[in-house]
């Protein structure tokens, strides 16, 4: 019975192991720092003074920018790098690559 639960502990190690790259990762609330709209890249920070951290994007990368309230929600427009500013505050959602973070989803939000 031990060897049992060996074997299956094993099992699910590997198989977490082999998951993780393919597992998003989430960064709620960024502050846009810098754009380059020829590279396709740009980078945010958590707050004011926090360290910066770059996105890639590619032709997958989905945007959208929120519009005006309606009936407790907001309404979503489909957006795209040319619609990033310096100081907007964005939602990432993104892969790593070969220690680089890759966009999947970018919300963009209205500045307040």
């Amino acid at each position: 019975m031990t060897s049992m639960c060996k074997t299956v502990a094993t099992a699910t190690f590997v198989t977490m192991v082999a998951l993780v790259p393919v597992l998003a990762a989430f960064d709620p609330n960024r502050i846009v720092t810098a754009v380059d709209y020829s590279a396709g890249t740009f980078s945010c920070q958590a707050a004011a003074g926090s360290s910066a951290y770059a996105y890639k994007t590619t032709a997958k990368t989905v945007f959208r920018v929120s519009g005006q309230r309606v009936k407790l929600r907001y309404l979503w427009q489909k957006g795209s790098l040319s619609e990033l500013k310096v100081g907007e505050t964005v939602t990432v959602q993104y892969h790593l690559r070969g220690g680089e973070r890759i966009a999947d989803r970018v919300a963009i939000y209205p500045k307040p």
